[in-house]
């Protein structure tokens, strides 16, 4: 198949620790699980809501805090904000709001507000989600889409900081809804694609795009 992102020619290789096959792109970087190997949405659903957080978690939201602290308010001092895929218990959502933002939230399962879709953003934060894309090109290109001019479009997710080899070891593939991996070089490509500029980076887990 050819890349999600790229639309490069990939190769296959095979999981060694079970019956799954990714496909990787030598061009972007960008690794998926191939399709043979998705979960349907009742499935998906089912693992999400195995998902139990909670405001009071000072642990869980500690990196929450961090976020706004280190790659939001540094960057905008504008307040209104989308939330993208904010869960079952949309924790950053809440804790948006209380920061004082004027904050709303999507989720494709537990907070289907198509609303948002006729809005743009000042900021856009997707925290833990890109990693669920089946489709990501699509959903990047929409996440812009939603974006004012200026705008700041914050991603969460653990960057592929590792060969192949290592990558049959990585714990974060083994969530069975993961399904799309990036690494630096595949968001330095989706932003050259979708004409961003890359403003800040952590190099582990955090991107800060800029429309």
């Amino acid at each position: 198949m050819n890349c999600k992102i790229c639309n490069n020619e990939t190769s296959n290789f095979n999981d060694k620790y079970n019956e799954v096959t990714y496909s990787h792109c030598r061009v972007c970087g960008f690794i998926s699980k191939d399709e043979q190997h998705l979960v349907d949405s009742i499935k998906e659903n089912e693992e999400y809501n195995r998902h139990n957080n909670h405001i009071d978690d000072h642990g869980y939201t500690k990196r929450f805090y961090e976020l706004i602290n280190d790659f939001i308010k540094p960057n905008t001092k504008d307040l209104d904000v989308l939330e993208f895929g904010s869960g079952p218990s949309p924790v950053f959502y809440e804790i948006l709001k209380l920061e004082g933002f004027n904050a709303d939230h999507y989720d494709p399962y537990y907070f289907k507000n198509e609303s948002v879709f006729n809005k743009q953003y000042s900021i856009i934060t997707s925290v833990e989600v890109v990693e669920h894309f089946y489709n990501p090109l699509f959903e990047f290109e929409r996440l812009k889409k939603l974006l004012k001019d200026g705008g700041y479009l914050v991603i969460m997710t653990n960057f592929r900081n590792m060969n192949l080899e290592a990558f049959n070891e990585w714990w974060y593939k083994r969530d069975i809804t993961h399904v799309s991996f990036y690494n630096e070089d595949t968001m330095k490509y989706l932003a050259n694609l979708l004409n961003l500029n890359i403003v800040q980076t952590n190099h582990k887990n955090i991107i800060v795009f800029q429309k």
